[in-house]
């Protein structure tokens, strides 16, 4: 089993690297730290730093994250932290045909979208590429993870798990 050269942790290793998610991207955080996963079904999860739980975890239209987002901006300020899947970090692509192509040209505009609205209202955010987020786990895989028992996509799923665990 690999483990992190940093922490020694053996959970949610990146893909092609010898670090855990946290180790590669948990510099950066807040005490209310919000997952997005990009898509016409927006992933969407609140993790509270302090008490080391989520808050929430649902599957929104991306105005409705947009709204929520600037909503937690409004009470936490620079406390927030937002963390995205950037789907033009992505650099592998499959064979596939034309409408899932399509898919993910809208899914980078989204991406784009995402960074466009944190940048332009002084939110701190990162953008991860898919590769660095642990994805597409069952909804009982992710319960055994993370110990939430709410029922969940796996859009939202996704999205929680960019957030999840952050200190």
């Amino acid at each position: 089993m690999k483990q992190c050269t940093e922490c020694g942790a053996t959970e949610f290793m990146v893909r092609g690297k010898d670090k855990c998610l946290k180790c590669i991207t948990g510099k950066k955080t807040g005490k209310i730290n919000i997952g997005i996963d990009c898509g016409v079904k927006t992933g969407f999860a609140v993790w509270n730093s302090s008490s080391q739980s989520f808050e929430e975890i649902s599957t929104l239209k991306i105005h409705q994250a947009i709204d929520s987002v600037l909503e937690y901006h409004r009470i936490y300020g620079k406390d927030l932290f937002v963390r995205f899947e950037d789907a033009r970090k992505r650099k592998w692509f499959g064979s596939t045909g034309r409408e899932k192509l399509q898919g993910a040209g809208s899914v980078k505009r989204d991406s784009k979208i995402w960074d466009d609205f944190l940048k332009g209202n002084k939110i701190n955010y990162e953008a991860i590429a898919p590769a660095e987020n642990t994805t597409k786990l069952s909804a009982e895989q992710f319960q055994n993870i993370t110990k939430y028992t709410r029922t969940t996509s796996v859009h939202s799923r996704d999205a929680a798990m960019l957030v999840f665990g952050i200190k």
